[in-house]
């Protein structure tokens, strides 16, 4: 499990652009809390959790307000 510190519902739909598929924390409660956690597998290889940790790492930087 990691700390998004954010919503992790939004994060999930913003990975899945970058070709990520997370399941974020509500998918696992039955009350729906731990929304700003996912769920990593780590049986993937390790070369597969680095590129995955570099592609959170840059969706989970701050962002500049976007213009209407």
């Amino acid at each position: 499990w990691i700390d998004t510190g954010e919503d992790a519902v939004a994060l999930s739909g913003r990975a899945l652009e970058h070709g990520l598929r997370l399941t974020p924390g509500p998918a696992f409660s039955p009350h729906h809390s731990h929304r700003g956690h996912v769920r990593l597998p780590v049986w993937h290889p390790h070369r597969t959790l680095l590129e995955v940790a570099r592609t959170l790492a840059t969706l989970t930087e701050p962002r500049e307000p976007r213009e209407a």
